[in-house]
């Protein structure tokens, strides 16, 4: 059953907590980020190939960071695992735009729920000119599975109206890593929030955006959007732009890790030129090894605090 906006977010906050799982997200969290005498900072780095494995043969002076134009000394570069459970929440564009690319939506949406985790909960949200719940939070592949039969597709996009409501109210009984995926064109047509408005909601809920473009370099032949170039860098993520199905695989793996846990880097890097939260909007990591194939890696960095 379809939900307006409003009826979403009450869903959403008012599902059962995860009692089951509070006390593995306590003990698995990442640890103390910042210093206590505030000279350093922490970075957390995946490293992927285009498979999704993530690799390990990385040092201190591989990394090259920076905010901005300032380049930031990295210190220390140590290889961590987190196995904490997610909640994730897909955001499905089913805009008249995207019913283009509608056979590849549902494909890369159940490569998603497939390689979701046994202590992993995932929410189905489709938006249009509006956002309808079509599934709330649910470890059952099943549930998750038959709420994508009979998907409909309506008019305009408003994506950012989606990414700010299921960020303000969608994560309020979570105890697991918060990430919200994004399946679209990038192609907002009617949304009353504006970019800068959404970023600081995703970054005071500790939420995780990934993009998966279905335009600009991806399936859809449109234009490159600025919500797919801003937004996930913001959080700690990243936008993808698949151009085949068997890039598929490899994007899914990188966003909810294997079954052994999301491995990352843990870099001590100076302190910061600009406050955490706009470092995070304006960080750049590069891997520096002399290596032709490096273009081809996929990197995300986040800033993490206590």
């Amino acid at each position: 059953m379809e939900h307006p906006i409003l009826q979403m977010i009450y869903s959403l906050t008012h599902r059962g907590v995860r009692f089951a799982v509070l006390a593995v997200a306590m003990i698995c969290a990442p640890p103390v980020v910042l210093s206590q005498g505030g000279n350093e900072v922490h970075l957390q780095v995946t490293v992927t190939d285009e498979t999704g494995t993530f690799v390990r043969d990385l040092a201190a002076p591989n990394f090259v960071v920076s905010v901005d134009k300032s380049k930031l000394a990295v210190r220390e570069a140590k290889v961590r695992s987190d196995v904490a459970p997610s909640d994730i929440s897909l955001l499905l564009d089913t805009s008249v735009i995207a019913s283009q690319v509608a056979n590849p939506l549902i494909d890369i949406t159940q490569s998603f729920i497939k390689a979701l985790g046994a202590s992993d909960q995932m929410a189905i949200i489709a938006f249009d000119s509006s956002a309808n719940l079509v599934q709330d939070f649910t470890s059952s592949k099943k549930q998750l599975t038959d709420a994508l039969r009979g998907m409909k597709y309506g008019n305009g996009a408003a994506l950012l109206d989606a990414i700010y409501a299921t960020a303000d109210g969608g994560y309020a009984n979570s105890t697991g890593r918060r990430v919200m995926v994004l399946l679209s064109t990038g192609i907002d047509t009617g949304s009353r929030v504006r970019l800068k408005d959404v970023a600081p909601v995703l970054q005071r809920e500790k939420i995780t955006l990934f993009g998966v473009s279905l335009g600009g370099r991806g399936f859809f032949a449109g234009g490159t959007s600025e919500i797919f170039e801003k937004l996930p860098v913001a959080t700690g993520g990243r936008a993808f732009y698949p151009r085949k199905v068997s890039d598929i695989a490899g994007i899914v793996t990188q966003i909810l890790g294997s079954s052994s846990g999301r491995a990352y880097y843990d870099l001590v890097v100076e302190s910061l030129p600009v406050s955490l939260d706009e470092a995070q909007r304006r960080v750049r990591v590069q891997i520096d090894r002399d290596r032709k194939d490096d273009k081809n890696l996929m990197v995300t960095a986040r800033f993490v605090k206590e």
